[in-house]
């Protein structure tokens, strides 16, 4: 299948459940909060990636899936902590960097803030590291386990399953995290121009955070999707070395939605 069929293809899955208009809003909200949701939200993407893997039409994951979503999000948490570890030392550069600089404000006793170039320094270069991580949430996903996500080989073989499928997709999280990074720092030069004094900026910072997860996480949800798609077309039924079927199947799903049950 080709990239912009891939892409094509991942949008309709998103767009064609009518739910996304309500469920977008309250996963951008999720997002503002610190860690929990960061973890929520990349549960909720792998959920929805596994279920794209096994070929499970049935929209976007629902929200009463709480437990679910937030162990496969503590598991995606562990996976990308690993495969990111480099951006460790960016990370520490940087801060050192900003903190050598504000010491002759910090102790004339006024409170620094972050500069606007430490998101793109730190998210630029994660950019390059997502469409692995991707993949090894997909991994991870599928298999229910910490360990499928870690293992470099069993990426690896993923990948050369159907490589030019893999890099095909492997463009758009790229892509996605380099737009959020831009969106990102824009919203913090606003936030810094409409507001003059550090202690009422948040309160500008939140809601413009909010409009940027509008926009960015449909997009995430295209790129879930669409790895899942890639993923399928590598009949996950004979991935080695460890076989899961889903939890979840089509008729469970249609049989509860038919009784109105998880419809959230």
């Amino acid at each position: 299948m080709s990239g912009s069929r891939t892409l094509s293809r991942a949008a309709q899955l998103v767009f064609k459940d009518a739910s996304i208009w309500w469920r977008v809003p309250i996963l951008s909200l999720v997002q503002l909060v610190p860690l929990v949701g960061s973890i929520y939200g990349a549960g909720y993407i792998m959920v929805l990636m596994r279920d794209a893997t096994w070929g499970i039409d049935r929209g976007l994951p629902r929200f009463s899936e709480f437990d679910e979503i937030f162990k496969r999000g503590l598991t995606g948490f562990v996976v990308s902590l690993v495969w990111t570890l480099p951006i460790l030392f960016i990370v520490m550069v940087a801060t050192i960097f900003w903190v050598v600089s504000i010491l002759p404000l910090a102790m004339e006793g006024m409170t620094p803030q972050l500069p606007w170039w430490y998101t793109p320094v730190i998210a630029v270069p994660t950019a390059f590291f997502m469409p692995f991580v991707y993949a090894a949430w997909l991994r991870a996903a599928v298999y229910l386990k910490v360990s499928a996500g870690l293992s470099l080989s069993g990426l690896r073989e993923l990948v050369a399953r159907d490589k030019q499928g893999f890099w095909s997709v492997a463009w758009l999280p790229f892509a996605a995290g380099l737009l959020g990074s831009a969106l990102s720092t824009a919203s913090i030069l606003i936030s810094r121009v409409l507001v003059g004094t550090a202690s009422s900026l948040t309160l500008v910072q939140y809601p413009l955070s909010f409009l940027v997860g509008l926009i960015t996480v449909p997009i995430t949800l295209i790129v879930a999707s669409a790895y899942g798609l890639w993923a399928q077309g590598t009949n996950p039924r004979n991935w080695p070395p460890l076989r899961v079927e889903p939890q979840v199947t089509l008729s469970e799903v249609r049989g509860q939605t038919a009784v109105g049950e998880d419809v959230l």
